[in-house]
């Protein structure tokens, strides 16, 4: 995708990354423990903070991730993405606070993946 896009971002997302079966497999844990991290919850954002650093030495490129990781970013990750905090006026002043720059954008959500309409309305067995 760097390559493909000219920009001097990439957004590298991660909210659709459901994470509560890495409290039980063996890999995850073992990861946890070898990288010293304090939790589970923290392999996401060691592995965004790793695809940043990759990013940013082979294409000369910064990441902008969703404000939901936010709250365990620290200031002390060799990264310094961008946040997409949305229409969160919270999340953008907690990126503030941080001392990192967001992108806000109020809008009605879209996204291609899931039905185009409110959640109460939905169907779990819906066809697209």
């Amino acid at each position: 995708m760097a390559e493909v896009f000219p920009y001097k971002y990439v957004h590298l997302g991660g909210d659709e990354c459901f994470s509560e079966q890495w409290y039980e497999m063996d890999d995850c844990l073992r990861l946890v423990k070898k990288l010293k991290l304090s939790s589970v919850d923290q392999l996401q954002r060691w592995l965004l903070d790793e695809l940043g650093l990759y990013v940013g030495a082979k294409y000369d490129k910064d990441i902008i991730l969703w404000g939901n990781i936010l709250p365990q970013w620290r200031s002390t990750d060799m990264t310094e993405p961008i946040f997409m905090t949305c229409d969160s006026l919270i999340q953008t002043s907690i990126a503030a606070f941080k001392g990192f720059n967001s992108i806000v954008s109020l809008y009605n959500p879209l996204s291609f993946d899931e039905m185009q309409m409110p959640f109460h309305q939905r169907y779990v067995d819906e066809k697209y």
